[in-house]
């Protein structure tokens, strides 16, 4: 993972006229995190009564020393759409 370089230019004045120009510069680095698959395939559902549900495991891992938050988008219709929300807990050694 790369460090994402950050400036910012301030202009100061004083009230006798005077100013200055300071810069900030630093880089910060995102959390690391990963999914445990790249496709995740539920294959052949069976569309019966009375319903069956079918699921997968998807594993974010992070690899970060603090909490990174998560969100993960459905579509379609039916009662398995939707969207899960939470925190991956920091990675353990």
């Amino acid at each position: 993972m790369r460090p994402n370089p950050l400036t910012h230019r301030y202009d100061v004045s004083t009230p006798g006229g005077n100013g200055l120009t300071v810069e900030c510069r630093g880089e910060a680095l995102g959390p690391e995190v990963e999914i445990s698959r790249r496709v995740i395939s539920f294959g052949d559902v069976p569309i019966v009564l009375p319903r069956k549900s079918v699921g997968r495991v998807l594993e974010i891992l992070n690899h970060s020393a603090s909490p990174v938050p998560f969100q993960v988008r459905a579509r379609g219709r039916g009662r398995g759409r939707g969207r899960g929300r939470g925190r991956v807990s920091v990675r353990v050694t």
